[in-house]
């Protein structure tokens, strides 16, 4: 499991001052490149222009209210590992140590020549088993 604890900053919210639906897809993807800056160089993977993970699926279920300034710990997990694609898990967990969000995302590794999927890197492998 990863861990990354952040806050609920002013632009995340709407109108309401709940957070805008959109934004945990935000931060639950600042916690995904969090984990992968602590074992590869993102910007040498897609410097090498030979694969890509672009996001397929992407879900999100609301169970409390996040609110401007609440501290939240993103917990990150590997929920499956197929041949070409993986998906993570990120539970949003308020300071009561509630449930507040569940994320739900799951990316494809592309070929970057061929556009086409292609088996999970054994570099990629080693890096989201260890999530």
């Amino acid at each position: 499991m990863f861990k990354y604890p952040t806050f609920i900053r002013l632009g995340h919210t709407d109108a309401a001052d709940v957070i805008y639906f959109v934004n945990v897809f935000d931060l639950a993807h600042h916690c995904y490149e969090a984990m992968l800056y602590e074992h590869i160089s993102i910007r040498e993977m897609i410097g090498k222009k030979e694969i890509i993970a672009p996001i397929v699926h992407a879900e999100a279920d609301y169970h409390k209210p996040l609110n401007v300034s609440d501290k939240v710990e993103i917990q990150m997990t590997l929920a499956k590992m197929g041949t070409s694609s993986y998906t993570f898990n990120y539970d949003f967990i308020n300071e009561a140590n509630e449930l507040a969000v569940s994320v739900r995302i799951t990316h494809v590794v592309i070929d970057v020549k061929t556009k086409k999927a292609i088996e999970i890197p054994e570099k990629i492998k080693k890096i989201l088993t260890g999530v």
